[in-house]
């Protein structure tokens, strides 16, 4: 198999990517930082505080991915009942053959990050638990 250099050019990374970004009606906290050429995060809030390296892509735009962090819930958890063991063992066994998605996507614009943390009822997700806001 022969790969040929493309030749779209990619862009870099805005010099103002690094830093804290805050919400204040979650008391959320997000802080990217830069070490040995690899870009990492810090995720804080008042119920956990999670940490794991950045991914990039570019579509019409800078999207991050917060990669290590879980969805709070997918479209696997509908109609599941709460704090039941069957709906524990259900989720053990999705989560045990990769149904559970996995990295946390935010959409980049100088000075802050969009998330969209909720889906529909065609496309049911939550990104995070820890912050209600839409």
């Amino acid at each position: 198999m022969l790969i040929t250099k493309a030749a779209k050019k990619v862009t870099p990374l805005p010099a103002d990517l690094l830093g804290e970004y805050y919400n204040d009606m979650c008391n959320l906290t997000i802080t990217f930082t830069k070490s040995k050429g690899e870009y990492y995060y810090n995720y804080k809030s008042k119920e956990r505080n999670l940490k794991g390296k950045l991914n990039f892509y570019r579509e019409d735009g800078l999207y991050i991915n917060l990669s290590e962090i879980e969805y709070a819930e997918d479209y696997f958890d509908v109609g599941l009942a709460e704090e039941d063991p069957e709906t524990e063992k259900k989720y053990a066994e999705l989560k045990k053959i990769g149904k559970r998605k996995l990295g946390v996507e935010c959409y980049y614009s100088p000075g802050e990050l969009t998330i969209q943390n909720y889906g529909n009822s065609m496309n049911y997700y939550v990104k995070l638990n820890d912050c209600g806001e839409k």
